[in-house]
Order: C-alpha cells, then structure tokens, then sequence
C-alpha cells in the first residue's frame, strides 16, 4: 500500500466522529500512527533502507470544538510506552495541530504528510513516482488501536502551539458512557 492510498483524514474524522462526541469534556482520544518507507535492495550489493516514523495523536472535543494534539518520533527507540507514561501520570508536551470546529481534520493530514516527507527525504527518494520506494501507515501495533483516555491540561501555550496534558486513566469501554456527555446519568 501506498502512502497516499488511505486516506488517513477520512478515516481518522470518521473514527474520532463516531467515538468521541462533541462536549466530552476530559475525556480524549489516544491513538498512534506507524508511518514507514524502505527501499528494497535489487542485487547483492546493495542494502534494504528502511525509515520509520511514530505520530502520536490525543484528540479533544471539551466543548465545541476539536482539539488535536500531536507528538511525532523518528526513532522508534525513543518512544516511551503510553501505558508507562499513564500510569506515572507524567506531564507530556505535545504541538497543537488544530483547534477548530471544523477544520480540525487539517491538523492530522498535515502531520502525517510531515512525516511523509520527512520519510521520502531521509531515503532520497523522489516520492511515490520512485519505483523501488514501498510505503506502508497503520496504527502501530502495540499502542496504536483507538482508546479512550481522561486527561487534564495543565498549560495551554498559543504563542508556542503547544498543549502540556496528563493523561490521569485509561478507559476501558465498557465505562466510557459514564463520562459522555448526554447518557443516562445526566438525566438523574
């Protein structure tokens, strides 16, 4: 599969739609993207090349509108587990990519498309016309899958675009209707 094959801005409005309603006050959305390019080797003398990216996304629909945070890694060592970080209840920093009602599905396409370039570049390739260039995006495998997170800002920072958070818990899904908006115990 190509890069530019999924559409990723679709997919993810789709998903964030479905699972987070606007007015969910805390409660997020974690997931994290696994964007790679290789060149595969054509004789014995030369060597496969392979380029990996991580894009972590927290989304946020407090009221309104959509907040979408983003932390992207080009070494995959330095990745720090979500579960680690959760359970410390450490503070992460993340780039802001958009705050918008409607506009927020911009701040994903432009951060995947980041790393895209930033993939292409590093393998000096020319793009998706290169034919010995093979590129592959998914969520990552081992934290990737869509869950619900509860979260706490801690600095909202404009001028820098940047969103320091905690994420307090993770959600398991059987609970999540205990923190949307509009289901059975606001109306008691």
């Amino acid at each position: 599969m190509t890069m530019h094959a999924w559409n990723f801005e679709t997919t993810v409005r789709t998903i964030v739609e479905a699972m987070l309603p606007r007015w969910s006050g805390d409660l997020g959305l974690h997931f994290v993207i696994e964007i790679s390019g290789a060149i595969y080797a054509n004789t014995d003398d030369e060597e496969d090349k392979d380029v990996r990216a991580k894009t972590e996304f927290v989304i946020l629909r407090p009221m309104h509108y959509t907040r979408v945070l983003v932390k992207q890694w080009f070494d995959p060592k330095e990745i720090i587990p979500f579960f680690n970080r959760t359970a410390e209840g450490k503070k992460m920093r993340f780039n802001l990519a958009s705050d918008h009602d409607s506009c927020w599905p911009d701040g994903i396409d432009r951060s995947v498309k980041e790393a895209q370039q930033k993939i292409v570049e590093t393998l000096g390739v020319d793009g998706w016309h290169d034919r010995s260039f093979v590129a592959h995006q998914s969520f990552e495998l081992f934290a990737g899958q869509p869950k619900y997170v509860l979260t706490r800002t801690l600095e909202y920072n404009r001028k820098n675009r940047t969103v320091d958070i905690e994420m307090t818990q993770e959600v398991p899904l059987q609970d999540v209707h205990e923190h949307l908006p509009g289901t059975f115990k606001d109306s008691q």
